[in-house]
């Protein structure tokens, strides 16, 4: 991983009805073009021609689960089990596909959550006596409720931590994510037929693992965080003028989204977060052992964003693009 943020893109293929794509990517130079055509309304500006991105890498629609994780993913998670917090958060706006990216289509498709946790228990040289991971999986709406996905999964005495669950298996590991998703509630709070329906909640999975180590002779306890962030869908509202509850849950998405801008440059800077812009956020309370150093040792970061290239998604699209392009230049510190 040539960096300790790195910011990727996945472009979802055309689904149901959509027929008019005008999002091109070129996987090669790891570069997007958004293109809407003159029945498209780009908001507050001039039409342009074309939108450029430019990202570390690109992945298009015939993109797998398994070449986004190798060329996404898989340094993170080798660096995650070396001692190193870790942290992965996928955005978009609603329907480009975060969810079916983070948690997939059970029990048709997995997604990176699957192949995190093969390669968590593919060591064979490990016995369960020497490591232990516990996993967590909450959901965050915009009010700030949390809600435990894992309440009603059953917990043997003594492997109780709070909101966490042992597991012992990468079987395990997915039953206990296929389940919470299962139990995931959808908020759906802008009715409006011109406006875009999406989820308004976060989705945070936490593990937690420990593992029994020799250091010069001596036996320690090696403990790293890593969180996956399935962020509440950004949306343009195309409708008109929304009511003051549509209004500050929408101040508050997009100041969460800002907020962890800052935590990933805060991770690229390897400094303790400074103060976010959502004050006492429980999403932020809730992921920030993940993004400072573990005595010593680097936190790594992955942001994914997911598109949909269909053109009445344009503007949402153009906006999650500015959103990656932003963090991008944020992380690599760009003026």
């Amino acid at each position: 991983m040539p960096g300790k943020v790195s910011v990727f893109v996945r472009v979802r293929p055309l689904v149901g009805r959509e027929s008019h794509p005008v999002i091109a990517i070129n996987e090669e130079e790891n570069e997007v073009t958004c293109s809407p055509t003159s029945e498209t309304q780009v908001m507050k500006e001039e039409l342009k021609l074309d939108y450029g991105f430019q990202f570390e890498r690109v992945f298009g629609e015939k993109s797998t689960i398994e070449s986004i994780y190798r060329l996404s993913l898989s340094h993170l998670i080798k660096d995650f089990m070396a001692g190193h917090n870790a942290s992965v958060f996928c955005c978009g706006n609603a329907t480009s596909g975060k969810t079916q990216t983070i948690f997939g289509e059970f029990p048709r498709e997995e997604g990176l959550l699957s192949r995190i946790a093969q390669d968590l228990f593919a060591r064979d040289d490990l016995s369960y006596e020497d490591v232990k991971v516990h996993i967590s999986v909450v959901e965050i709406s915009h009010s700030g409720g949390v809600v435990d996905l894992l309440e009603a999964w059953p917990r043997p005495t003594g492997d109780v931590i709070s909101h966490e669950v042992l597991v012992r298996t990468a079987k395990e590991f997915r039953a206990v994510v296929n389940h919470a998703q299962r139990e995931r509630c959808v908020n759906i709070s802008i009715n409006n037929e011109k406006a875009l329906h999406g989820v308004r909640s976060s989705a945070v999975v936490r593990v937690h693992r420990w593992e029994r180590v020799q250091v010069k002779g001596k036996e320690k306890i090696r403990h790293s965080a890593l969180c996956v962030v399935d962020l509440a869908g950004s949306v343009v509202y195309e409708g008109s003028i929304p009511d003051m509850a549509t209004l500050k849950e929408m101040t508050y998405i997009n100041n969460v989204h800002t907020s962890i801008q800052y935590a990933l440059r805060a991770v690229e800077e390897e400094k303790q977060p400074m103060e976010t812009i959502v004050t006492g956020s429980p999403l932020l309370q809730y992921i920030e052992q993940c993004i400072i150093p573990n005595r010593g040792r680097k936190a790594r970061s992955v942001l994914i964003g997911t598109v949909s290239p269909d053109n009445t998604q344009a503007n949402n699209s153009l906006q999650t693009l500015r959103y990656l392009e932003r963090a991008f230049h944020l992380s690599k510190r760009i003026v």
